[in-house]
């Protein structure tokens, strides 16, 4: 099923609602005020969307944000109602952040859609009243198709990050090995993908932010003029970048060492912007860990009790998930975090 179908299943009855247009000349331009930032964890999304909101996005105010922490000292500029619906989506599904490798949207029950939905369009419609806005959640990667009915008419950001340093920052965040790490990369990648097929879209690159973040702040800028967002002011945002946690450097080493020749392909159109195939998907030789992580009953189920969850991945003070050992799986599997790919 493609974006579009999967999009559909999840319309409601009601009318959809439209971007408003306004007449310049004699060219007509969408004035869209729905903004969507997708990427994979630790790959930038959170130090983008603080980029846009210094642009004029409304994110949210102080007390409906996550707050920050030692993983994003300035803040996640992630909301914590939407989070809670992300939540009781993915719950509902069995799965999780790092719980993806059969997840696919439409594997979300109608009836737990039906139960988000008026809480979805609830926070749609006080977030429009912002006038311009973002929503940023790595998960949104994977949930989009259940989300753009109720928005209407959003644009999608993607934040692309060379996978190694990803891969380097979830094992020392969360103890995940490399070849796990760049499984999840792939998955979550492929499914922003997928799902903002039908979505106009621009890419931003976080290597580029952190060594030229003028030069990146104003083509942001104006590929969101682009995508009909109206002139935005980006006087002063750059130098409010913090270049000091641009900690995982390790993307001077070859991609060729260290990717599959699918993720290879991946980064390769990630980079340009430039996607050979509307029909992306997971490669079948993704990796095997996460889907063993997985297997453990343990795992799958949160329930932890000092048996293998709480050693892979044991619960943080704020609840999130975060694993300080490894499993010990020699080579790459057949297929990890990957969704379904005919979904």
């Amino acid at each position: 099923m493609d974006a579009k179908k999967l999009q559909d299943r999840y319309q409601s009855k009601s009318s959809r609602p439209s971007g408003k247009t306004a007449r310049r000349g004699c060219r007509e331009e969408v004035q869209r005020r729905q903004l969507v930032v997708l990427g994979m964890h630790r790959s930038g999304t959170s130090v983008f969307t603080s980029v846009v909101e210094r642009l004029g996005f409304f994110v949210g105010e102080a007390g409906e944000l996550t707050s920050g922490s030692w993983e994003n000292p300035h803040g996640f500029f992630e909301r914590r109602d939407l989070r809670n619906i992300y939540d009781r989506l993915l719950d509902q599904s069995g799965a999780d952040w790092w719980k993806v490798s059969d997840f696919d949207p439409n594997s979300v029950s109608g009836s737990v859609v039906e139960q988000q939905r008026p809480n979805i369009k609830s926070l749609v419609s006080r977030l429009d009243k912002q006038g311009r806005w973002a929503i940023k959640e790595p998960r949104l990667c994977f949930l989009l198709p259940i989300f753009v009915p109720v928005l209407g008419d959003p644009a999608a950001l993607i934040v692309v990050r060379h996978p190694p340093e990803i891969a380097s920052s979830l094992r020392r965040r969360n103890g995940i090995p490399t070849f796990a790490g760049l499984a999840l990369w792939e998955a979550y990648m492929t499914a922003a993908l997928r799902y903002s097929d039908h979505t106009p879209r621009a890419f931003v690159n976080y290597h580029d932010l952190m060594v030229a973040p003028g030069e990146t702040v104003e083509a942001l800028a104006n590929s969101l003029v682009r995508l009909g967002f109206g002139e935005l002011a980006v006087d002063g945002v750059a130098g409010q970048v913090d270049f000091s946690l641009y900690s995982e450097r390790v993307n001077q080493i070859p991609v060729e060492d260290q990717l599959s020749p699918p993720q290879i392909r991946l980064w390769h159109q990630l980079q340009t912007g430039v996607i050979e195939s509307e029909d992306v998907a997971c490669s079948a030789a993704a990796g095997l860990v996460p889907r063993q992580y997985e297997s453990d009953e343990n795992v799958a189920t949160g329930t932890g009790g000092g048996g293998q969850a709480e050693r892979w991945f044991p619960r943080t003070q704020s609840g999130s998930v975060r694993a300080v050992g490894t499993k010990s799986i020699d080579g790459r599997g057949s297929r990890s975090g990957c969704g379904n790919p005919n979904g």
